[in-house]
C-alpha cells in the first residue's frame, strides 16, 4: 500500500485504485465480428481497397460499439445491422473458403464472421423484443423467420 493509499484510509476517503469493467457478450460480439470483417473483406484485391475496406470495417464495429453503450434501442439497432452484415460477409465468403482452401486466413475470419453475426443478430433481437410492450411483442414471430429467409 502507498503512502497516498494509507493517508486516504486515515481521512476516510474512498476511492477506487483500480476500475475493473467486464464486457458484455454482446461487446464481445461485436469486437469479434468486427476483427472478422475486418480480416474476411481486407485480404484480397488491389493495393488501397482492402486497407480500406477493413478500416471500414473497424470503424463501424466501433461505432456500433459506441452505440451499444448509449441509447439501448438504438445500440440494438445497431447491433442487428452488424450481425446481418457479419452472417452476409460471413455465409458468401466463410464456408466457400473453407471448402476450396482449407484453414486458411479467409475461411477462418468468414466463419467468425458468421457465427458473430448470428450472435449479434440474435442478441439485438432479444434486446428489441425485451423493450417491447404488448401487441408489439407479437411482431417479432413474423418478422424474425421473415429476416431469416431473405438472408438465405
Amino acid at each position: 500500500m502507498t503512502t497516498i493509499e494509507r493517508e486516504a484510509i486515515d481521512m476516510n476517503i474512498d476511492f477506487p485504485s483500480t476500475v475493473h469493467t467486464r464486457l458484455s457478450a454482446t461487446q464481445v460480439g461485436i469486437v469479434t465480428a468486427g476483427g472478422a470483417l475486418a480480416a474476411s473483406v481486407g485480404v484480397h484485391g488491389d493495393a488501397p481497397w482492402p486497407a480500406l475496406r477493413a478500416v471500414v470495417a473497424v470503424a463501424a464495429s466501433a461505432l456500433v460499439l459506441l452505440l451499444v453503450r448509449g441509447a439501448a434501442r438504438v445500440g440494438a439497432w445497431a447491433t442487428i445491422a452488424l450481425g446481418l452484415a457479419g452472417v452476409v460477409v460471413g455465409a458468401g465468403i466463410g464456408p466457400s473458403y473453407a471448402v476450396a482452401t482449407g484453414f486458411s486466413v479467409t475461411s477462418v475470419a468468414g466463419i467468425a464472421a458468421l457465427l458473430s453475426g448470428l450472435m449479434l443478430a440474435g442478441s439485438g433481437t432479444v434486446a428489441l423484443t425485451r423493450r417491447a410492450h404488448g401487441w408489439r411483442r407479437l411482431l417479432v414471430v413474423p418478422a424474425v423467420p421473415a429476416v431469416i429467409v431473405m438472408l438465405v
